[in-house]
């Protein structure tokens, strides 16, 4: 009976091996499509729902009251078995925060979706969501962490509907090499280590003048920008920060800062300041233009208001009119020429 019994055992322990691997996961447990997901347990839940379009596929939304968990590695995510099925992410009202890593590597993310109840996103929330095109920050955010965009290859489109964030974070947008362009919201008053390197298509950028610093790096290897303009807030600027940006030929400066037209020389070593003399508002007076060897200078297009005077053209030190058809060198300036106007005759 007991040599029976073993081989029973022997026999069905053969047979198992022999079954496809299709069977035996078959008898596994399958990965959960929903769950908790709060950092302060089941205040957040998520859950998965199949697309109509491609049953494959799915949805991720997370709901419920307050912060999200977040997360020391990628692996801990508790749809990290779905990551390459999901298309679409949606963050419910209610929700205050996206968690560190919520939704890096999910590299068939598409859409996002997020409640205006979020006011903080995590550390490489949305980081290497390769498919990802576009994305809109509400208003509601404070704060956006570092790498929280990094290597979104396909993002080419961000809104900043928020006024009420102070920083760009070291490298939140960095390796988006489909972002063409960017407008940085008022309030924000630094531009942090390489937060925007390696945007190699980025071609228009616009910094409001509550920013007063930007960090090392942080346009390193844009390499389609031709032209930045730096408002006069700005008086500290880092090293290599247009490392790399080998279309640049404009910078414009309207700031008096010696260290920042300094740093600027390094990367276009022509300086121009035009100057519009006294009859203008001493912090509009001025404007300091960078050109790269062999370029034609632009004058500025925008002319202060000068009460009964017209504006005539600029002129040299010598009070010679400058001819903007050669490429200039060195450093120089140029003088604003106000001609009064006549008064009426009576």
């Amino acid at each position: 009976m007991k040599k029976r019994l073993i081989s029973l055992l022997v026999a069905l322990c053969m047979a198992v091996t022999l079954l496809p691997v299709s069977a035996l996961t078959a008898w596994a447990e399958d990965p959960p499509k929903s769950g908790k997901c709060g950092a302060t347990g089941d205040n957040v839940t998520w859950q998965l729902t199949e697309n109509t379009y491609d049953s494959s596929t799915y949805t991720l939304t997370i709901s419920g009251s307050g912060a999200m968990e977040d997360y020391l590695m990628s692996s801990n995510q508790p749809w990290c078995s779905f990551r390459k099925q999901i298309t679409s992410v949606v963050i419910s009202p209610g929700v205050t925060s996206i968690g560190n890593l919520a939704f890096t590597r999910s590299c068939n993310i598409i859409h996002v979706d997020i409640a205006d109840s979020v006011v903080s996103i995590g550390e490489q929330a949305f980081s290497d969501c390769s498919r990802l095109t576009d994305i809109t920050v509400p208003q509601s955010v404070t704060y956006i962490d570092a790498n929280a965009f990094d290597s979104c290859t396909n993002l080419s489109s961000i809104t900043l509907s928020t006024n009420n964030i102070t920083s760009i974070r070291p490298y939140t947008f960095s390796g988006c090499s489909e972002l063409s362009s960017i407008v940085i919201p008022d309030g924000v008053t630094s531009i942090q280590l390489g937060a925007f390197s390696n945007c190699t298509k980025l071609t228009s950028i616009t910094i409001p003048d509550s920013v007063t610093t930007i960090d090392p790096w942080a346009f390193k290897n844009c390499s389609s920008l031709t032209s930045i303009t730096i408002p006069s807030s700005v008086t500290s600027i880092g090293s290599n920060v247009f490392t790399g940006c080998t279309s640049l030929n404009d910078i414009r400066y309207s700031g008096t800062s010696e260290s920042v037209i300094s740093a600027l020389s390094g990367y276009v070593p022509t300086l121009v300041t035009f100057n519009y003399g006294d009859k203008v508002p001493e912090a509009e007076r001025m404007i300091t233009v960078s050109v790269k060897t062999g370029e034609t200078l632009t004058a500025p297009t925008t002319l202060p208001t000068v009460s009964g005077y017209k504006f005539k053209g600029w002129l040299t030190k010598d009070d010679e009119p400058y001819d903007f058809t050669g490429a200039p060198t060195g450093r120089f300036t140029l003088y604003a020429n106000w001609e009064k106007i006549p008064d009426p005759k009576p």
